[in-house]
């Protein structure tokens, strides 16, 4: 394993993760990257909850009779925080908005329902903090086409332009397949149209983003605290109806940070880019007790420098974010050996009041470690006792512990979803740390 001088450029900070032919990049002078610009302000409406998206029009064969019939998808994206008893659907066919029969508790994640003309919808809360708000509205087009989509994706992954979620600069790239109903053939994509929309993350407003009508998108700074979403709609004659891809991801600016005078009182934070304030309800820091309560957050010489104030704790590792809807806290890391390194912007930043870190193992080969897909589990083997294995995900959060000084060993990651992660072995000589993929 190599260790790389950049630890030595951290004050009062130490990394836990990646130490495996990794390292921060050179540190910069707070606020040298200029300042943000302005982003607009989200409000929410009063009496209102957002995350209702109807995902689909088209229509479906029915099971024991000759015939079509028209199919709404519908979700909630949000629906298991709602503080409610029950969500009813609401629609205004009748010029007015109606209760239907269609309800459901707020743990559904989707249902459909069978339209009779065009019209909008919305849910209806009912009972308990959120009783009789109600959601953003979505129109539901009454497909009198035999169609239905058969096959659609959305791909987010950092390879489309080496910009991984959640940044600005990423890539989106969809694909959709519509069949007739009628012999089950695939339909042309030329019937097809497709729009890009901003979405208020507080309303579910969309908004239509001028030229982007193609299956691909790539994110921009005017994109930033929005949600984005795609509507690919039917020519209503050979295609009918619609399907709409809403992205999870938020969109966000990345502002590199680093930490100084870390003591048992608090901290100071260094951004890249100044930022016209900085609420300590927007911060949030774990350590291994879990979620700690700041109590105050001072700007200091600039824009881009303030100081924490928070009990801290010797030999304890720390995760600091923030919720802004607009750019979030990050750490820049560089992968590889020299001469083929790549970096990559992980958001959030780790640190401890530990000035020193336990010696790194010099020769890889005295620790073996292999992840066995089949079994979802990883193996290690070691010439001497390994004392700890620790798994972090590429924000830095530890994800799993576990604790067992033997030579040979198996872990679980049963759990773990597909994605990076970071594994640090502790052994009698020093420290092992590996990058997986899953």
């Amino acid at each position: 394993m190599k260790t790389h001088g950049y630890f030595k450029q951290l004050i009062g900070i130490f990394l836990v993760i990646f130490g495996w032919n990794t390292g921060l990049k050179a540190q910069f002078t707070a606020g040298e990257g200029g300042a943000l610009p302005a982003f607009p302000t989200f409000t929410a409406p009063a009496n209102t909850f957002p995350g209702f998206v109807i995902k689909s029009s088209g229509r479906l064969n029915n099971v024991f009779i000759p015939g079509t019939y028209p199919e709404l998808d519908m979700e909630c994206l949000n629906s298991m925080a709602l503080e409610t008893d029950s969500l009813i659907l609401q629609s205004d066919a009748g010029g007015s908005w109606q209760d239907t029969r269609v309800r459901a508790t707020p743990s559904w994640s989707s249902m459909s329902y069978e339209p009779t003309q065009s019209c909008n919808y919305r849910l209806r809360a009912k009972g308990g903090k959120l009783d009789g708000y109600t959601s953003n509205v979505q129109y539901g087009l009454y497909c009198s086409v035999n169609s239905h989509y058969s096959n659609t994706s959305m791909d987010e992954s950092m390879f489309i332009t080496g910009i991984m979620a959640p940044w600005i600069g990423r890539g989106i790239s969809t694909t959709f397949e519509f069949k007739s109903l009628t012999d089950n053939s695939v339909l042309p994509n030329s019937a097809l149209s497709y729009q890009w929309y901003r979405i208020n993350p507080l309303t579910f407003e969309a908004t239509a983003i001028p030229g982007a009508t193609t299956t691909d998108y790539i994110t921009t700074i005017d994109d930033a605290g929005y949600k984005l979403a795609i509507l690919a709609t039917g020519d209503q004659q050979t295609i009918g109806g619609f399907y709409q891809f809403i992205s999870t991801w938020d969109n966000t600016v990345p502002n590199k940070g680093f930490i100084t005078n870390a003591t048992v009182t608090g901290f100071t934070l260094n951004l890249y880019n100044t930022v016209p304030e900085l609420k300590k309800e927007e911060l949030q820091l774990e350590g291994d007790a879990g979620q700690l309560e700041i109590t105050a957050v001072r700007k200091g010489g600039n824009d881009a420098i303030y100081h924490v104030d928070v009990a801290l704790a010797n030999n304890v590792t720390y995760y600091l974010r923030n919720t802004n809807f607009f750019w979030r806290i990050c750490q820049e890391m560089v992968f590889g050996e020299p001469g083929s390194q790549h970096s990559h912007l992980m958001e959030a930043i780790s640190f401890s009041l530990l000035q020193t870190h336990e010696p790194a193992v010099t020769d890889d080969a005295e620790v073996q470690l292999v992840v066995d897909t089949e079994t979802r589990s990883i193996r290690y083997t070691a010439n001497q006792l390994i004392h700890g294995l620790t798994i972090f995900d590429c924000a830095g959060k530890r994800i799993i512990q576990h604790n067992d000084s033997k030579k040979s060993g198996n872990v679980s990651i049963a759990n773990l979803a597909e994605g990076i992660y970071i594994v640090k072995l502790r052994t009698e000589k020093g420290s092992v740390t590996r990058k997986i993929k899953m």
